[in-house]
């Protein structure tokens, strides 16, 4: 999406920006829901998920994404569309 002042700005440089809120968020129980378009949003925003849980867990890319995987399971649902 774009603001007024037509700078891009896209829900996974959102996402990164908030990143110490998401965590925190996460580590008070909450639950993630992303729906929209599975060629763009969908694939942007699970890289961006990979690289937050990277930097607040501190650890590589393969060990980041098995942390996701125990995540995705129960707290991160995903609808997207073609």
């Amino acid at each position: 999406s774009r603001q007024g002042n037509n700078d891009k700005k896209y829900v996974q440089d959102l996402l990164w920006e908030d990143r110490n809120e998401i965590a925190k968020l996460y580590r008070d129980g909450a639950r993630f829901y992303i729906c929209g378009s599975a060629k763009k949003l969908g694939t942007s925003v699970k890289s961006c998920f990979l690289k937050i849980v990277a930097d607040i867990k501190q650890c590589n890319e393969e060990e980041a994404t098995e942390i996701f995987e125990k995540i995705s399971l129960e707290r991160f649902s995903v609808d997207v569309f073609a």
